[in-house]
């Protein structure tokens, strides 16, 4: 969901730079400037080979729809791409470390209650299966940050400018 909480940012550039794969699905709504920073970190972790896309969820009229009720109110609405989850997979054969909970990566969320679980498991179970397939799915239907930011109409010159002194601070 929403994602610039320095210590988790720095972990991911650190893998990314090691050569570790590495990937984020963020959601759309927050790249638009809801979350101050998260456009920027995002792309100063793409510069680094992080691959990111950004994502929604579905439509509330799609949801009241599957549910039987009508929408008075918000029909327009779009979900959000609301997980937040993290698994960490070292080499094929490996446990897997996953973390799995409500706390967004963000620095004004370690002033939430909020809770979290880990589980290590083997790579190839059924839990890691699913993450994965769940996981997938959301990246292949996200959109890049380029796509994101023509739809937008952001100046890519302004942020990229934004984000060459964020990184020099």
């Amino acid at each position: 969901y929403s994602f610039d909480q320095p210590d988790v940012v720095e972990a991911v550039r650190s893998a990314a730079s090691r050569g570790c794969d590495t990937y984020l699905v963020c959601d759309r709504s927050q790249a638009s400037g809801k979350t101050k920073q998260q456009l920027q970190v995002l792309k100063e972790l793409r510069s680094v080979g992080t691959k990111v896309k950004l994502a929604s969820g579905l439509g509330v009229n799609q949801a009241y729809r599957s549910d039987g009720r009508s929408v008075r109110v918000g029909s327009r609405l779009q979900g959000l791409h609301h997980a937040k989850s993290v698994m960490i997979w070292c080499h094929p054969g490996d446990k897997v470390d996953m973390l799995v909970g409500s706390c967004n990566f963000t620095t004004s969320s370690k002033a939430n209650k909020e809770a979290s679980i880990g589980i290590s498991v083997n790579s190839g179970t059924e839990l890691v299966r699913r993450w994965e397939s769940a996981f997938e799915e959301a990246f292949e239907n996200g959109s890049n940050i380029d796509q994101f930011e023509t739809e937008q109409g952001f100046d890519r010159r302004r942020v990229g400018a934004a984000s060459s002194a964020a990184e020099v601070q």
